[in-house]
């Protein structure tokens, strides 16, 4: 899930803010890192929340919900990850939440999503959800019993998920559903072979869920990134793909582009927070950047 919020520009004391968030969510921090143009926050779930909700100390969020392709820093959020080229183009607008869970299918997430953002969350605060689930629904049940959930409940499941965001205020144009990337059968049979495991997945069944997941946005009215049909209009849709399942650093940034276009639209209205430097007085800083009259 990923959740876009203006940043944490009304807190009085931002960093006793966030310490005290992540004191109350159970949060680590992913790469949080200061450069000399600007800085932002991405924090990684440690796992599930707690009661409260991330919504309290922020104003405006976009959530990434998913499986494997978000939660590895490897797929969002390290150099080249589509969550952080995302959070990068957002700096001074909103703050980019991660909340992938690694090996989950939409039969779990459904469970613990009412833990990731609670009906007492600001939810007018929230630009975009995205929802990336359907690499694990679409293991094969005879090779992957556990991950593996029937088409038919995975429809329902998804269904569940976009109601559930839509019962907390979170309208369905600002949710947007990814189908599961293609899969490339030989490479990903590699890593299995390695595991002492067999083929658990086939990219003719990931395209079922695929063409599934587009369904299910038509009928809930939501958007939709039909990431499987796109990244194989590429004869050679391997280099989206670091080892047959989970997105390369080529994939991350298709991605990225496809989301992209969807979000700016959404933030275009949103001010940035706090003037550019050269637009502050400084003679005056106080004023510039806190209203308070000079002295």
């Amino acid at each position: 899930m990923m959740l876009v919020c203006p940043k944490l520009d009304l807190v009085p004391n931002p960093l006793s803010a966030f310490r005290e968030l992540c004191n109350r969510m159970d949060f680590v921090r992913a790469p949080f890192s200061r450069s000399s143009k600007n800085s932002s926050l991405i924090w990684k779930n440690s796992g599930v929340t707690k009661e409260k909700s991330v919504y309290s100390s922020l104003d405006a969020v976009c959530c990434q919900l998913g499986s494997n392709c978000v939660h590895f820093i490897q797929a969002a959020f390290q150099e080249n990850g589509w969550g952080a080229s995302l959070a990068q183009k957002l700096v001074r607008k909103c703050d980019v939440l991660n909340r992938g869970l690694s090996g989950y299918n939409t039969r779990w997430a459904k469970l613990v999503l009412p833990r990731l953002i609670s009906k007492s969350s600001n939810a007018e605060n929230t630009v975009a959800v995205t929802i990336f689930f359907g690499a694990n629904d679409s293991a094969l049940k005879d090779m992957n019993p556990k991950q593996h959930v029937p088409l038919e409940e995975y429809a329902e499941n998804l269904k569940s998920l976009v109601q559930y965001l839509k019962s907390v205020d979170i309208t369905e144009d600002r949710i947007i559903l990814i189908t599961p990337p293609p899969l490339y059968e030989p490479a990903w049979e590699k890593e299995c072979i390695a595991k002492g495991d067999k083929l658990n997945r086939l990219n003719s069944t990931t395209g079922e869920y695929a063409k599934t997941c587009v369904q299910v946005a038509k009928e809930c009215g939501t958007d939709v990134i039909d990431l499987w049909t796109l990244m194989q209009r590429n004869k050679d849709f391997s280099s989206y793909l670091s080892d047959g399942l989970h997105l390369s650093a080529e994939g991350n940034n298709f991605l990225a582009t496809q989301l992209w276009s969807w979000i700016e639209n959404k933030i275009s209205a949103l001010p940035l927070l706090f003037p550019y430097w050269r637009d502050v007085d400084h003679l005056n800083p106080e004023g510039s950047l806190l209203g308070t009259p000079a002295h």
